[in-house]
């Protein structure tokens, strides 16, 4: 519980305050930016990384931010790593973030991007790409677990340990020590014995320093040599990161290819795109509209957790991107109970603590005043939900400074020569990258050198001509498929889900299933309807799990090398083709998880800390298929 006690922010759960009302900024200004020596550390860094235990009211990120704009000698690119299993509200920030006012304009900028409170890891730029903040909302022991990043410094900020002991743990310091570069820092208020004690035998050397204020003394300290860590999987001793490089190729320009794409160019790269088709988003991303809706399981699920994540930042993207651009509706999306599962779920949600900003579980009168017509089933409502319209989106995404998009580029053959791979193009000789992603949709078991485990699934939707009646319909519906609401007088329905057999049902019969499918879950407003015609149909690709692919691609030369008892490997041979690597197979939901995707590509390309949990990132590696 989140109060105010003599104009301190106050934790009535930790019976302690966050800071001081009248010191609070300068405490952390001597404490974690004196204490770990920032001035002289950022000197020629181009990356630096800070992590936090206890991000609380955000203070001491806001006086890191600040103090990295008035720096000479900054990094170019902060990232900022902090953990918090009890997050405030934005309005509780902003609160706390009153008592100074210097630090008005950040926090303003910080409130605008904060994410909802949901389980799990959120990630935010700031300051035109350069300030990256990664919250991960749990627990300290699990959050540190799950982390995949390379730690320079750390502010260890939880309340006093003698509050809240579990912040100041052993298996927390050894944690610390686990995640970080040879030569990190550490700096704490705590001067407490026990503290340093653990410090100490987690591998840094600590020392007692000069305190702030009142308090005579704190700790700082530091790494000296990283602690040996057994791998079951001894690939993970080598990284697949690729810094280095400020070009790069990307193949296909649907929504994969767009938003890697995007993310690169942001980072500062030149980005040449090769697109088959004589316009972007051709295929699968070429739907009229796209649904933006995260997937719920019965229970809490890491499948569920990668699906929200990726759905909130999609929406956090679009309101960028497309603020105010008819390209994205958030009109708000039902998902009807339909089945067995679906009650399951929905009585599931009504019970957890979810934030309704996220999803409700309502009744059926409840869904019906929402969606302007009569509805008979109860639903899960994402209020946040909504429709696109892909091929904006795209072009959008593509449309920046530092991409190049070359039409129809039919990619013949691949090799990798002079540390560089050769890209022979039909009608053109061939170009070179030495980082390459492949984002090419059907294409990708043709171009990735290896069997990847997708399947080819065929999904057509079709237009069907609004009524009077029909045009009172205000947001998607859910149901074995979708409706969105009338735009041009027309309603999208959606979606067949055919596995490819090479014997293609016709146009027309696709049609009358998605129009049956309507009407067995919604009668009287399909019997409304007007005339159905087509309105797109591709392949969509996914893998067997329904996660996709994301990350390098591994050496089938290194894993044939492995002997038996998985300990040695073939010094010749790496464990990742060099500057190779993949996005795809995004399934039915690609325009929902895309974003959060390309956000992991990138972060693995560059070494930059995951922007998700460890669990999630390894579902979607391509060598977490590799037999060996």
């Amino acid at each position: 519980m989140f109060t105010f006690e003599n104009q301190a922010p106050f934790s009535s759960t930790y019976q302690d305050i966050y800071f001081s009302p009248e010191y609070g900024l300068l405490e952390s200004q001597h404490v974690f930016i004196g204490g770990n020596q920032l001035s002289d550390r950022w000197k020629d860094k181009t990356h630096f990384v800070i992590g936090e235990t206890g991000f609380g009211t955000g203070l001491n990120f806001l006086a890191t931010w600040n103090f990295w704009q008035s720096c000479s000698n900054r990094p170019k690119v902060l990232h900022y790593i902090s953990v918090e299993k009890h997050p405030l509200t934005a309005n509780q920030l902003a609160q706390s973030h009153d008592l100074f006012p210097e630090l008005a304009e950040l926090s303003k900028k910080l409130i605008a991007k904060y994410p909802v409170a949901y389980h799990g890891t959120h990630r935010v730029w700031l300051d035109n790409h350069c300030i990256c903040l990664t919250l991960c909302l749990q627990d300290i022991l699990p959050a540190l677990a799950q982390l995949e990043a390379r730690i320079d410094c750390w502010y260890l900020d939880g309340f006093a340990p003698s509050k809240n002991p579990d912040m100041w743990s052993l298996a927390v310091f050894r944690h610390l020590a686990r995640l970080s570069h040879p030569g990190a820092s550490i700096a704490t208020f705590s001067a407490a014995g026990h503290v340093r004690r653990g410090l100490t035998e987690a591998g840094f050397n600590v020392a007692k320093v000069q305190g702030f204020g009142k308090k005579r003394e704190m700790t700082v300290g530091s790494l000296e040599k990283s602690p040996r860590v057994r791998l079951l999987e001894p690939w993970r001793n080598s990284s697949s990161a690729f810094v280095g490089q400020s070009r790069a190729v990307v193949i296909g320009a649907g929504i994969a290819g767009a938003q890697v794409a995007n993310k690169l160019a942001q980072r500062g790269f030149t980005v040449e795109v090769l697109e088959q088709n004589s316009t972007a988003g051709a295929e699968a991303s070429g739907n009229p509209r796209a649904i933006i809706s995260p997937k719920l399981n019965a229970k809490p699920s890491i499948e569920e957790e990668f699906s929200i994540s990726a759905y909130l930042n999609a929406i956090s993207q679009l309101s960028q991107i497309a603020p105010s651009h008819s390209a994205w509706n958030q009109c708000g999306v039902l998902n009807l109970v339909t089945n067995e599962l679906r009650e399951k779920q929905w009585q599931n949600i009504a019970q957890r603590q979810l934030s309704h900003s996220i999803v409700s579980a309502i009744t059926a009168e409840k869904a019906s005043e929402i969606a302007g017509i009569k509805l008979n089933k109860p639903a899960l409502y994402f209020p946040q939900g909504g429709w696109i319209t892909p091929n904006t989106i795209v072009r959008l995404l593509l449309d920046h400074t530092n991409i190049s998009v070359n039409y129809s580029q039919q990619v013949k053959t691949m090799e990798y020569l002079d540390k560089a791979w050769k890209i022979h193009l039909t009608g053109r000789k061939e170009i070179s990258a030495q980082l390459l992603i492949i984002a090419s949709g059907n294409s990708l078991s043709e171009l990735t050198f290896n069997s990847l485990p997708v399947d080819s699934v065929e999904g057509q939707t079709t237009f069907a001509q609004s009524s009077s009646i029909t045009e009172s319909l205000r947001c998607v519906i859910q149901h074995d498929g979708y409706v969105t609401p009338s735009v041009n007088n027309q309603h999208l329905v959606g979606a067949t889900f055919d596995r490819v057999n090479h014997l293609t049902k016709e146009l027309n019969t696709a049609d009358e299933r998605n129009f049956l499918q309507l009407k067995n879950h919604l009668p009287d407003f399909a019997s409304q309807l007007g005339s159905l015609s087509t309105a797109h149909s591709a392949t969509r690709i996914a893998t067997k799990t329904r996660y996709p692919l994301v990350g390098a691609l591994p050496n089938m030369a290194f894993f044939s090398a492995l002997n038996k008892a998985r300990q040695s490997t073939s010094p010749e041979t790496q464990p990742y083709l060099p500057g190779l690597y993949v996005i795809g197979a995004l399934g039915s939901r690609g325009f929902s998880t895309a974003s959060l995707c390309a956000e992991i590509l990138c972060s693995d390309i560059l070494d930059e800390p995951s922007p998700v949990k460890q669990t999630i990132k390894r579902a979607m590696e391509p060598v977490r298929w590799v037999k060996y």
